[in-house]
């Protein structure tokens, strides 16, 4: 048995409610992704407590790889992305109560928060694949890879299992919520594009080919009134930019 069987095994006998769909080998898989099968190694072999901040260190190294593919250089972290989507949730409430946008009634928006911190965790694990990165997995590939990776990492913990159910939810763009994070992870990206474009003057004009497919992308009027207000209203703008600078400086300050 391959190193890859033996760890396909291993992940399957921790995660007994994920299954994995009969067309899909998962030590293949693994093999074909070595550096996700090194990190759930690695997972493995601590204790069921340590994995989840074993996971959150490997959050704050692992960088976003659509930046990478554009050139930039030492450009956002997964970590970076998720505090600075929290942020972004933040002010989008206050853009809606200041200007009477109506929400839809069907969504449970307190469930919001908990959904955008994890949506992106598995990332620790599995890394990143932004939507044209020639690597990529398929989609079947890549959500069996994140449900192990967050099976793993919350065994036996006491916030494991709201982890794990917020996960699922996201990922079923059926429901409002679900529907609010991908608007907002969207958004937000424009608007990392947007400090990358006025702060590197490098020429790309990332966010300018990013705007047409978000606009089209996106699920809810509420969303789409503050993607124009991004764009339109430059109290909006500079206050969005703003924190995505404070989320880029933190990493200097850190301890």
């Amino acid at each position: 048995m391959t190193c890859q069987a033996t760890l396909a095994q291993a992940l399957l006998t921790t995660c007994p409610r994920v299954s994995v769909p009969p067309d899909i080998n998962l030590g293949a898989l693994l093999a074909r992704y070595p550096l996700c099968a090194q990190s759930f190694s690695e997972a493995l072999q601590l204790s069921p407590p340590q994995r989840y901040p074993y996971l959150m260190a490997k959050r704050r190294q692992t960088l976003r790889t659509g930046w990478v593919i554009r050139g930039i250089v030492d450009g956002e972290t997964v970590d970076e992305h998720v505090r600075g989507l929290v942020r972004l949730y933040t002010l989008w409430q206050g853009f809606v109560r200041q200007n009477g946008v109506v929400l839809p009634m069907d969504g449970h928006l307190a469930e919001t928060p908990l959904m955008l911190e994890v949506h992106d965790d598995a990332e620790g694990i599995t890394g990143d694949w932004a939507r044209h990165d020639p690597q990529r997995p398929s989609r079947e590939e890549k959500v069996l890879l994140e449900r192990l990776a967050m099976h793993v990492v919350n065994q036996d913990s006491p916030l494991g299992e709201a982890r794990i159910q917020a996960f699922e939810a996201h990922l079923d763009l059926r429901l409002t919520t679900a529907q609010l994070v991908h608007d907002l992870d969207a958004i937000q990206a424009v608007v990392v594009a947007t400090y990358y474009d006025q702060t590197l003057a490098n020429g790309l004009a990332i966010a300018e080919e990013f705007l047409p497919n978000v606009r089209a992308r996106l699920f809810l009027p509420a969303t789409r009134q503050f993607l124009e207000a991004f764009e339109h209203s430059q109290p909006l703008r500079q206050q969005l930019l703003g924190e995505a600078a404070t989320i880029f400086a933190e990493r200097t300050t850190a301890p």
